[in-house]
């Protein structure tokens, strides 16, 4: 599992996930899945 921080990419007009400064999910797309954790839960 990774940890990474959500963020709107106003170029592709979609979510993605950034991991760190040069590594992205590279864009969220309907019908995946996605497992979110908040406060270690």
């Amino acid at each position: 599992m990774k940890q990474g921080a959500l963020f709107f990419d106003e170029y592709k007009d979609r979510y993605d996930i950034r991991f760190d400064l040069a590594q992205y999910y590279g864009g969220l797309h309907c019908g995946g899945c996605l497992e979110v954790f908040t406060g270690g839960k």
